[in-house]
């Protein structure tokens, strides 16, 4: 999961689709991977905005 989250740059915000477009390079199922990143808490979400957590 380290090398997935190092591909979201710190304090940098995107909208679903460009995080799902990052996800599709590391696993086939990025609906799958997005979720188990926020459940985490490596990623944030808010109102379809994504964001790395530290």
């Amino acid at each position: 999961m380290a090398e997935v989250v190092r591909a979201f740059p710190p304090g940098k915000r995107l909208a679903e689709a460009d995080v799902d477009a990052i996800l599709r390079e590391f696993w086939p199922d990025h609906c799958q991977l997005r979720r188990a990143l926020v459940e985490r808490e490596l990623l944030n979400r808010k109102d379809g905005v994504y964001w790395r957590v530290g």
